[in-house]
């Protein structure tokens, strides 16, 4: 992983039109986003919304807006608390794909408001993902408060607060399930 625009390997390309895949049937478990990080082709096309070099970007199944994706590494970290000052280039390349898919995403579709972009300081999946999602929050999977509150307060971290987290510290200082409830 590069830490410049150079070793990005998405940005001539195309994006494919947004279909949001059906939710599936029941729990998939714990490990269902290292599944898809490490094995993308071994997952559902469907579930699968951009494959790079790098990333595996995916549809949130239980999307809490009208455009959910989560940007996955294809390198095995359950979290954010995993990260450390070696993984600083994977999250600045994190971050710069989620704001090309946002702003050709805009760009494709004018109405769409801004994105949210961050990771759960507490995620409830194993598997480090980066939620990009519309800052609408227009979801009939927004079902609770617990819901909302994960994207609309600081559980949501930033990816340049988690930057700054772990250059200032050596690590990601989360805040648990706190800010969620």
């Amino acid at each position: 992983n590069g830490d410049g625009d150079d070793a990005d390997d998405w940005g001539g390309r195309d994006l494919p039109l947004l279909v949001q895949p059906p939710k599936p049937g029941g729990f998939s478990g714990m490990e269902v986003l290292q599944r898809l990080a490490m094995s993308p082709e071994a997952q559902p096309a469907e579930n699968i919304f951009l494959l790079t070099r790098d990333f595996v970007v995916g549809y949130d199944l239980y999307p809490k807006a009208r455009v959910h994706l989560l940007i996955l590494p294809r390198t095995r970290l359950d979290g954010p608390a995993d990260l450390t000052a070696s993984h600083l280039p994977l999250l600045r390349s994190m971050q710069r794909l989620a704001r090309h898919l946002a702003a050709s995403l805009r760009a494709r579709t004018p109405g769409l408001p801004p994105f949210l972009c961050g990771f759960h300081a507490a995620p409830s999946l194993r598997q480090l993902h980066l939620h990009l999602l519309s800052s609408d929050l227009d979801s009939d999977a927004l079902k609770n408060k617990k819901h909302f509150n994960s994207f609309a307060t600081s559980f949501l971290l930033h990816p340049a607060s988690v930057a700054a987290q772990i250059e200032s510290s050596g690590k990601v200082l989360s805040r648990g399930h706190a800010a969620e409830q």
